[in-house]
């Protein structure tokens, strides 16, 4: 589910109670295991090979990618997208042409070889200098190159491709399909870092929740799952920390809620582990056991995530575990359609938090083993409360499986 805040919020308390409950946190996560390794030379080479045996087999020339999580899964290299064209085409053959902007060249050329271990990845670098156009002089090296079959990750943006579209005399195909069947499939390194980060999330939810309590804030939850996430290693972390009423929106509302005996607690968050992401969403009443209203909301969300999970097996539509989750809210006498659970079950997950294929109802790509989607169903009551829990799912040889654990009840995450 998309992020509220990427910031750690200020508290009231910061010297008192809260650097109490910081305290207590740090203690429950201080023998928490070690991270496995980042990703090495090897893994990007192998999936720079993979994409250019894709290309390939689609019968393209080249892929334009800008910087964003396409550029940085095949190299390493992470760039801030500005105003000026810097992008890389990546060649059938497997090699990479670069456009920069000259007084970034030696960045980019410098970030290249960090990242693959020589020069040979940068070295097809072409600097432009602010009188020249940059479209031009990338398109033309192409064009030399006899690159005519050209495709675009869906991430570059028009303001360049269709400045280059126009400079190489044909338009450039969309290579979104491209982009899903390289990065949809994780590897068992993938995986194991995709594990390790929810974990961690995971922990960090359970430290929170231990020092929650009535008379605290939403933020202060919020800032609380920050702190601890960091505390395990994580960077990038973002929250969406909503009490009571705030809840029924499913990105929440701008209220910054004091948390009262009996209040439901949505927290949902995650960071990023060597560049992949988490996203785990926990909601609990505060302070007091469930009523018997919230239990049988959490009951019936439950019911829609098993649904939804027992729908993955490779073979099976994306679009067929969203229909599961809705069937399941039906039989457990909430509306079937987008009533009560209002946004799509889930998304697939990796470098970047939202990536494609996605668990929505129109979604008709089959799944394969290594595909990994977060299962978020969730039933919205305005004026009342928001009820989701979530978890990443990733399909199996057999079926599928889940990293940490699944909560057990609107008591405790």
């Amino acid at each position: 589910m998309p992020m509220a805040s990427t910031q750690e919020v200020p508290t009231r308390d910061e010297s008192g109670r809260m650097a109490e409950r910081r305290r207590e946190v740090e203690r429950q996560l201080e023998n928490f295991s070690a991270p496995p390794a980042p990703l090495g030379v090897p893994d990007r080479s192998a999936f720079r090979a993979r994409l250019a045996e894709l290309l390939r087999e689609a019968s393209v020339d080249a892929m334009l990618i800008e910087p964003g999580g396409t550029l940085e899964y095949l190299t390493g290299v992470s760039f801030h997208g500005s105003e000026r064209l810097m992008a890389a085409a990546a060649l059938a053959d497997g090699s990479f042409v670069w456009v920069s902007p000259a007084f970034e060249a030696s960045r980019v050329a410098s970030l290249c070889e960090t990242a693959s271990g020589s020069s040979e990845l940068g070295s097809n670098l072409l600097p432009w200098s602010e009188h020249e156009n940059a479209a031009e002089i990338f398109a033309g090296d192409l064009l030399k190159r006899g690159m005519k079959r050209v495709v675009a990750d869906p991430d570059v943006r028009s303001r360049f491709l269709a400045p280059i579209s126009d400079a190489l005399g044909a338009p450039i195909g969309n290579g979104a399909d491209i982009a899903r069947l390289l990065r949809g499939v994780k590897t068992d390194r993938e995986i194991e870092i995709l594990r390790s980060a929810q974990e961690r999330t995971q922990a960090a939810i359970r430290a929170v929740h231990s020092v929650t309590e009535p008379g605290m804030r939403s933020s202060e939850v919020g800032a609380l799952a920050h702190h601890a996430q960091k505390f395990l290693g994580l960077t990038g972390t973002w929250d969406l920390s909503l009490a009571g009423p705030s809840g029924a929106f499913p990105h929440g509302d701008s209220v910054d809620r004091e948390l009262e005996k009996g209040s439901v607690m949505l927290l949902d968050t995650g960071g990023r582990l060597h560049g992949y992401c988490s996203d785990t969403t926990r909601t609990w009443t505060v302070g007091a056991p469930p009523s018997d209203e919230v239990k049988r909301v959490w009951g019936a969300v439950r019911a829609a995530q098993i649904a939804g999970f027992e729908a993955m097996r490779p073979g099976a539509r994306t679009g067929d575990a969203d229909k599961a989750a809705r069937e399941a809210l039906a039989a457990a006498g909430f509306d079937g359609g987008y009533k009560h659970l209002s946004h799509r079950l889930g998304h697939s997950i990796g470098v970047e938090i939202h990536e494609p294929p996605y668990f929505d109802g129109g979604s008709d790509v089959p799944m394969e083993a290594g595909m990994c989607f977060t299962n978020e169903p969730g039933i919205y009551l305005p004026g009342q409360f928001g009820l989701r829990i979530e978890d990443i799912c990733y399909v199996t040889e057999s079926g599928a499986d889940h990293f940490g654990e699944w909560q057990e009840g609107p008591e405790a995450p």
